[in-house]
């Protein structure tokens, strides 16, 4: 059971630097104001603001991997072109 705990609360952190990072781009880079940018987050992870907000506030406890982020990229264009 312990073992499952540390699983899960992994993956939480893993999830939380990548909205972070997600976040930060699109404010960022993107030119997104923070409410589309939560909106965004809503949309594609099922959280609400507040949880968005609090993600946000903390310091991410784990790098993201380039290779990792890389091919998620490339699985979500693959599943816009199909949709389109």
């Amino acid at each position: 059971m312990k073992k499952d705990a540390t699983n899960r609360a992994l993956r939480l952190t893993k999830r939380n630097a990548l909205i972070s990072t997600i976040f930060y781009e699109l404010t960022n880079q993107e030119g997104f104001g923070f409410m589309q940018a939560y909106v965004f987050l809503e949309e594609i992870f099922g959280i609400d603001e507040r949880q968005i907000r609090k993600i946000i506030r903390q310091n991410a406890k784990v790098e993201l991997s380039s290779d990792n982020l890389t091919k998620l990229a490339v699985i979500l264009h693959r599943i816009s072109i199909k949709e389109t």
